[in-house]
């Protein structure tokens, strides 16, 4: 009995936490949008789709290389020129479980597969870095019960602009 409290106190303290992390995580994302109103100009998302908001009275369809319908992100620069964009692994597809990150190019991005996140709620935000417009990190959750944050670093001064993921890092234990 005491055993079960203790795990689900420690599962309590530890959802709080993640919860916590990502309420900080939408301030700083906050914070960067009124600083750069174009860097969400594309949005990508499952099944080859995306909307292209650069004039934001006429929407455009976009197309995208994405093949899930788990959670997407994207990131333009401040011209609302696309970087890249990631997706989470599909629970209805049980060959794609973990996501990946595409370039600007649609091409998949070097060391952008196995990306953590399986699921279909949001659990995926680009940050840019506070210092560096060449490097953003993407922070995922896994989905599971004991909601396990990770996060990657990608620089976008490697092969042309085209980047790589330079560090895949696992943050709480």
């Amino acid at each position: 009995m005491r055993m079960s409290m203790r795990m689900s106190m420690r599962m309590r303290m530890k959802m709080k936490n993640t919860l916590l992390f990502f309420a900080m995580l939408f301030t700083i994302l906050y914070s960067y949008t009124s600083r750069a109103q174009s860097r969400n100009a594309i949005w990508c998302f499952g099944d080859s789709a995306g909307i292209d908001f650069t004039v934001p009275s006429n929407p455009q369809p976009y197309f995208s290389a994405m093949r899930s319908r788990g959670t997407a992100v994207s990131i333009c620069d401040t011209l609302g020129q696309l970087l890249f964009y990631a997706h989470t692994g599909d629970t209805s597809n049980p060959v794609n479980l973990q996501g990946n990150i595409k370039n600007k190019l649609h091409l998949m991005m070097e060391n952008g597969d196995s990306i953590i996140g399986i699921s279909w709620y949001q659990e995926m935000v680009i940050i840019p870095f506070p210092n560096d417009n060449q490097k953003y990190y993407i922070f995922t959750n896994d989905g599971s019960i004991t909601y396990n944050t990770y996060y990657s670093i990608i620089d976008l001064s490697f092969n042309n602009g085209m980047g790589r993921v330079i560090q895949k890092t696992y943050l709480n234990n």
